[in-house]
């Protein structure tokens, strides 16, 4: 018999786990959220601009995958690989539209909605970053389709449709009044961080 490695095997596991995370990331294009380590029981806050806590807990998020031992033997390392990738997508997938609801949801009560109502997208997106709080402002177009609000806003479009209206937002008509929108951001972002109290 052989010897057993738990040690060995578990750096592999390990090493599986990282490369399934990047793979899946990659297929699914997903929106980086923070991540930290939630146990049963664990609780959040949301915190409102007027003070107002929303205290609640998390939804359990869960995949399944499985092997057919008997007609297949031990899987090999890339069946293991491909099989973690599955199931990390398929949470990302659960993942993202759980806190994408939770982001309408909260943008409905704060009356946040942009309609597109047939309008070409670069309007309402103009108009939803009208209405966003951008910490730290972008300089440009390219740097404001990084922000973060931004991809949850976006999160239903494909990248086509994103970099398609991105260079819309370059171009005349919409080029100067984007400029200025910035402008004006940057400008409310300055003026936030010069009214914070430090402490020390």
């Amino acid at each position: 018999m052989l010897p057993d490695f738990p040690l060995l095997k578990r750096d592999i596991d390990l090493l599986l786990w990282v490369g399934a995370r990047g793979r899946a990331a990659s297929i699914s294009g997903a929106v980086p959220l923070p991540r930290r380590d939630v146990y049963e029981g664990s609780r959040h806050i949301l915190v409102r601009e007027n003070g107002e806590i929303v205290e609640g807990g998390y939804d359990t998020v869960s995949a399944e995958d499985s092997f057919q031992a008997g007609e297949a033997g031990t899987p090999s390392l890339r069946q293991v690989l491909e099989s973690y990738t599955r199931l990390i997508t398929e949470m990302d997938r659960k993942g993202r539209a759980t806190f994408v609801e939770l982001a309408n949801e909260e943008a409905e009560s704060r009356g946040q909605v942009v309609e597109r109502a047939g309008r070409p997208l670069a309007e309402p997106i103009m108009e939803a970053v009208e209405r966003m709080e951008l910490d730290p402002a972008p300089r440009d177009v390219d740097e404001l389709f990084l922000c973060q609000g931004m991809r949850v806003m976006l999160y239903e479009l494909d990248q086509e449709a994103i970099e398609k209206v991105r260079e819309e937002l370059k171009r005349e008509p919409y080029r100067a009044r984007m400029t200025r929108l910035l402008a004006k951001k940057r400008e409310e972002y300055r003026a936030r961080e010069s009214s914070r109290k430090l402490v020390g």
